[in-house]
């Protein structure tokens, strides 16, 4: 069975409401694609970590998973710097020995003020 993940009610997001670009609830996996921190203009790369676990978290929520269930996850950031804290904040959302995942920096994301985005898989 395919659905689309991006409301619980099965509705499109609205400009602006998240950065949800892609998700996917496939059989037994969770696919999230392309998420990102909205509205990203002027805030850190930390906060747009924040927003994106946030969002992560709703999208499998809607889908009865939770972090937990996250079992992969690629982030992109368009400054390796921000890896220490980008860990740090990811802490708090992942269990101690948490989903394998790589981190990758870009030139730049789809937008100019996106500083990270993430995609992740989860087994539900």
């Amino acid at each position: 069975m395919l659905s689309s993940a991006n409301q619980s009610d099965g509705s499109q997001p609205q400009s602006g409401q998240t950065g949800r670009f892609g998700d996917r609830c496939v059989d037994d996996q969770v696919v999230i694609v392309g998420e990102v921190g909205i509205p990203a203009h002027g805030i850190s790369p930390n906060a747009q970590a924040v927003q994106v676990l946030e969002n992560i978290r709703a999208i499998l929520v809607a889908n009865k998973a939770d972090m937990k269930d996250v079992v992969q996850v690629t982030v992109y950031v368009t400054d390796m710097r921000a890896f220490h804290d980008i860990a740090d904040i990811r802490m708090n959302y992942f269990p101690k020995d948490g989903p394998t995942s790589v981190i990758v920096e870009v030139s730049k994301l789809a937008l100019p003020e996106l500083q990270i985005e993430i995609s992740a898989i989860a087994a539900v």
